[in-house]
């Protein structure tokens, strides 16, 4: 099994810098679900991971200052193509293609 992991993100994107992205707020139970916008600092790092002569694409934002690696969260993007009722044909958000450049849907 031959394994390369190359770090594909520009240094702009490494470095820390500041990102606001919405959130669903903490509800109590009985509350309604709020979103909100939640500014934090990160690193960004795309990993392209070639196994066996095929390419996998890992995302990894690890905030600013994190140190202890010894817990983490795994996310995991639904599917790309989304099955649609009949006759409609499926709606393609994104292909194989599109994630080195994360380019497409």
């Amino acid at each position: 099994m031959n394994i390369t992991v190359t770090q594909t993100n520009p240094p702009a994107l490494t470095l820390p810098h500041v990102v606001t992205n919405p959130v669903i707020k903490p509800v109590m139970q009985g509350d309604f679900l709020e979103e909100m916008q939640l500014t934090s600092t990160i690193h960004e790092f795309l990993f392209k991971v070639t196994k066996d002569s095929q390419v996998f694409w890992v995302g990894v934002a690890v905030p600013f200052g994190t140190i202890d690696f010894s817990r983490i969260q795994v996310f995991f993007h639904p599917t790309v193509v989304q099955l649609r009722p009949p006759p409609q044909p499926p709606l393609i958000h994104a292909t194989e293609a599109d994630y080195p450049t994360f380019t497409g849907g």
